[in-house]
Parts: C-alpha cells; structure tokens; sequence
C-alpha cells in the first residue's frame, strides 16, 4: 500500500482516539444524552477501531460496516432530530454521517487491492 494510503489510515486512527476521549469524558462530564454504559462502551470501540485501521485486518471491514450503519441509526437520528426541533445543524453528528463512509470507501480500495495498483501505476510513470 501506498505510504500516503498508510499516513490516510492513520489520521483516520486518530479521529477514532480523539472520539474515545471525548466518550471517556462523558464519563466524568455529562457531554451526551447517552449512558455511561454507552459511553464507556464507545470508548473501547473506538479505541479497537482505531487500532484496526492501523493494521487493516481483512475482517474488519465487516466489522466496521455494521458501525457505519450503527452510526448512521444514532447520528443521523440526533442530526434530523436536532434540525426538526431547532432548525440547528449538529455538527458532530454531520462530521460522524461523513467520515463514515468515507473511511468505508478506503477499506474497500485496500482490501480490492486499487491502493496497491496506484502505487504499482506510480512506479511505471
């Protein structure tokens, strides 16, 4: 894979651990409407997807297409909500509604191998 492909999937780490902090906040801090079962349960998921993204296993986009679609459910449910009461524009729940598939979209490049033909058409020019 590509080394720009490899620094991709480690930002995309990174907003996963920036997201586990802010649940492992909300479990001293009231930041959510959420539980602190939720909260803490989301801080190991984002703890663990972060790791996977790092070392791309096969079987995790599996995994991180049932999140995607999870996330979508409860993002997408906070962001309709919050605009048909407040007519305002939730802005973690937007970032969270685009990011998703985006990262989808690069695990499904690297697992088809087009990453790894970039970096082969990159070589022959």
């Amino acid at each position: 894979m590509k080394k720009i492909y490899k620094i991709i999937f480690i930002i995309f780490a990174v907003f996963f651990i920036i997201s586990a902090g802010y649940h492992l906040v909300a479990l001293f801090v009231k930041l959510n409407d959420s539980p602190l079962w939720r909260n803490l349960l989301f801080v190991v998921i984002n703890i663990f997807v972060a790791f996977c993204l790092v070392h791309t296993f096969t079987w995790f986009i599996y995994f991180f297409f049932a999140l995607m679609i999870q996330q979508f459910y409860s993002h997408g449910s906070d962001f309709l909500n919050l605009w048909q009461t407040q007519h305002k524009i939730d802005l973690m729940s937007l970032a969270v509604l685009l990011i998703m598939p985006t990262i989808f979209v690069f695990l499904l490049l690297a697992r088809s191998g087009k990453l790894n033909e970039a970096d082969a058409s990159d070589k022959n020019h």
